[in-house]
């Protein structure tokens, strides 16, 4: 049973993913702000998906802290599942992301267009003038 649930999750996900991207992508292009709430709604989609069909469910504790202010946000990768969940939770936001990102086809071509801020070498945390540019524009 688990095998036959983890494998309707994949193809939902992935019609879902299809069917998003279809108007994420010229979104993207044409108004960034209406492509940013469709990719919104496909990671609630996503999530959906997992508590219906993979049965897993999360409860967010200390919601009430998160400031209303923009302020920088980090997360320690331990799956995908967080990064389609950090999409959903927090407000708009300015996305870091590694360079090699950038070389995967289709969507790398979407970040270089999206405004998102592409980091050469994770050592640029250290420098002053980066982190003061990140403050100013994030």
């Amino acid at each position: 049973m688990l095998f036959l649930r983890s494998l309707l999750f994949f193809f939902s996900a992935i019609a879902a993913t299809i069917a998003y991207g279809i108007f994420v992508v010229p979104f993207v292009f044409i108004h960034y702000n209406t492509g940013y709430d469709l990719a919104k709604a496909w990671g609630r989609a996503v999530l959906w998906l997992v508590k219906n069909i993979c049965g897993i469910d999360y409860q967010v504790i200390g919601r009430e802290n998160m400031p209303l202010h923009p302020c920088v946000s980090m997360a320690k990768h331990q799956s995908a599942w967080e990064t389609v969940f950090i999409l959903t939770l927090l407000p708009r936001a300015v996305w870091i992301i590694k360079r090699e990102l950038v070389w995967v086809p289709i969507i790398g071509t979407l970040f270089l267009v999206s405004g998102l801020l592409i980091a050469d070498d994770f050592r640029c945390w250290a420098n002053l003038e980066y982190r003061t540019f990140l403050a100013a524009n994030c």
